[in-house]
């Protein structure tokens, strides 16, 4: 069965011309000697005319060194002002800009230089070495090794500071196409390998228009996370689009970020759970005066409700959830007012549709998803629940599959969430509460994405023909519009045939006082040869007195029993990536290697 769900606010106009850059022009007409951008570091300030102007200047030296529309260019660098005056050159020249991690070694960057087929590498100085041999190893000459970040650079490389210095005419060049691909971001690859995801300018422009006419923009927007990634590739569109003064930092570091803070008196943060995680409980955050916040948005990866009940009584600000999906630029689903509510969560925007599919086949077939009552007598089985409901129902109104979900849905008010179609309780079944709960996926009607670059299996297994993208969430919607993402479809570990959520688990040893995090995947039962939940924890600073046991119980105290922990490890610290996701796929992928390398023995008899 399909439901579509359409956004309860109206579509935004889009004009045909959209672009970034047409909106740059627009504010250097307007405002153009406002502070555009400011190194929260050097506090070195460019106006919105300065920014266009350097914009234009490296436009026209790209253009010499024979980059032209439609090529594709690497940007490799930590945040810093050149990074989005960079950006809207290889906009305006027609150019594609794919930004990838500083983090990235050669081989890691040697992969997305050739995915992406790109021909030129922009790179940071502290890079260089890297960027070098990378383009080497994918047949770039070293003339279209750019660096940036000094204007000496390295001998033998042109650098960004020079094609400003130059000042060469600009050439004759037609208007953006907006329908052309501008922007070539690659996933995670948390699901797989990374794969490059085609925006168009027409895309980028209405990202910042959605994500400009939902917030209130104050002076200053703060940028610390990393732009390479799209939450905040998203969060410069807006600001430019909306002309506010945006501060850069190239990193995190709770010094640096908490006097940006209290020196610009910002009203809302956009950063990543790691970055809470020390708001809420490092002692540094006590010396400075946070007194102008009134709001943090998370985004990255989940949010677990320890931490916002932490922010919320040290600094009395709510923490919103963002939903960013890379496949659609990061803005199908933006961030809700919740101000009163703990555990906040992404509500539709604009023209987007969501729509349910089976959970493991994505046919349209009428499917339960189900939570039994803890305490109950025999455990209820998915036959027995479907033979109790067809004696009950008319024949086409049969449930064809039952599934046992992870949590009982609810509004955020506490109430039971009940969708149209509700399964009726008898005495002899153990059933809390029901919903059509399943796999999410997005619809938009005026943004565009191309699809996955050079990637036509992956693009017909995510988009359908009648224009969804098929999201790999796991998601509910309750009575109030609410979306609520509970896990990624690929890291739900199946446990005695119950699905059991990572993040769920997760967000219960997080409120274990002696834990500084954790992260879940899926353990391995010697005995049964099942799939069984794992932990690994990281223990707070001078705390050993905790044991398995110990977690174990607090684990099995607060969960139903297909919920425990039945193995866990303490590491030094969870793995995490530059955004602040939590690398669940490589810790999957250690621990699968375990399991394999045991059966390996088992089979050979060692």
């Amino acid at each position: 069965m399909t439901i579509t769900f359409k956004s309860p606010f109206p579509d935004l106009p889009i004009p045909e011309d959209a672009s970034l850059w047409n909106k740059l022009e627009l504010h250097v007409r307007e405002i153009g000697d406002k502070p555009a951008l400011i190194c929260g570091m050097t506090e070195r300030t460019l106006s919105f005319a300065e920014m266009h102007n350097q914009a234009l200047r490296i436009c026209a030296s790209l253009a010499m060194t024979g980059i032209k529309r439609g090529d594709v260019v690497i940007l490799h660098s930590f945040n810093c002002l050149e990074y989005p005056i960079v950006f809207l050159a290889l906009n305006r020249l027609g150019a594609i800009c794919s930004m990838s991690s500083p983090q990235f070694n050669s081989e890691e960057l040697t992969d997305q230089i050739q995915s992406s087929g790109a021909i030129a590498v922009i790179t940071h100085l502290a890079f260089t070495k890297v960027a070098v041999q990378a383009a080497a190893f994918s047949g770039i000459p070293r003339k279209q090794v750019i660096t940036l970040g000094h204007p000496k650079g390295i001998p033998g490389l042109q650098t960004i500071e020079s094609f400003i210095a130059k000042n060469l005419p600009f050439p004759d060049l037609p208007r953006i196409n907006p329908h052309d691909v501008v922007m070539l971001p690659y996933s995670s690859g948390t699901t797989g390998r990374p794969k490059g995801v085609e925006l168009t300018a027409h895309a980028m422009y209405a990202c910042g228009a959605r994500l400009s006419n939902r917030e209130e923009f104050a002076d200053y927007v703060l940028a610390v996370l990393p732009f390479f990634h799209t939450s905040a590739t998203m969060i410069f569109h807006a600001t430019i689009f909306k002309g506010v003064t945006m501060i850069i930092l190239p990193r995190f570091e709770p010094g640096s970020f908490l006097r940006v803070v209290e020196k610009y008196k910002l009203n809302t943060v956009n950063i990543a759970p790691p970055i809470i995680q020390i708001l809420a409980k490092h002692p540094i955050v006590d010396k400075y005066d946070l007194s102008s916040l009134n709001r943090m948005a998370s985004w990255g990866t989940p949010l677990g409700e320890e931490l916002q009940i932490a922010i919320r009584n040290r600094l009395g600000v709510p923490v919103l959830q963002g939903y960013d999906l890379i496949k659609y630029k990061g803005h199908q689903v933006a961030p809700a007012e919740i101000e009163d509510a703990v555990n906040s969560h992404p509500q539709v925007v604009d023209s987007c549709c969501v729509r349910g599919f089976d959970l493991v086949t994505g046919e349209e077939i009428p499917k339960a998803f189900v939570v039994v009552k803890l305490g109950g007598a025999a455990p209820l089985t998915a036959d027995a629940l479907m033979e109790y409901v067809a004696a009950k129902v008319a024949g086409y109104k049969r449930v064809r599959e039952v599934e046992f979900i992870v949590t009982i849905p609810k509004s955020l008010s506490g109430k039971t969430l009940r969708h149209k179609l509700q399964l009726l309780q008898g005495e002899k079944a153990t059933l809390a509460a029901t919903a059509l709960f399943g796999y999410q996926a997005l619809g938009e009607a005026i943004a565009e994405v191309g699809g996955y670059y050079n990637d036509p299996e992956a693009n017909r297994v995510t988009f359908t023909k009648d224009g969804f993208i098929c999201t790999g969430d796991v998601s509910y919607i309750d009575h109030d519009g609410y979306m609520f993402i509970v896990d990624r479809l690929k890291e739900l570990i199946k446990y005695k045939g119950y699905h059991v959520a990572p993040t769920e688990l997760e967000d219960v040893l997080n409120h274990h006082p002696a834990l500084a995090d954790t992260i879940c995947a899926r353990g391995f039962d010697a005995t049964t040869g099942e799939a069984t939940p794992k932990a690994f924890v990281a223990l707070k600073d001078g705390d050993t007195s905790l044991t398995k046991e110990d977690l174990t119980a607090f684990v099995t105290s607060k969960v139903a029993v297909f919920k425990r922990v039945r193995e866990l490890g303490f590491i030094s610290a969870i793995p995490k990536g530059a955004s602040g996701k939590m690398l669940r796929k490589e810790l999957q992928q250690m621990q699968d290697q375990k399991v394999e390398q045991y059966k390996s023995r088992l089979r050979s008899g060692v």
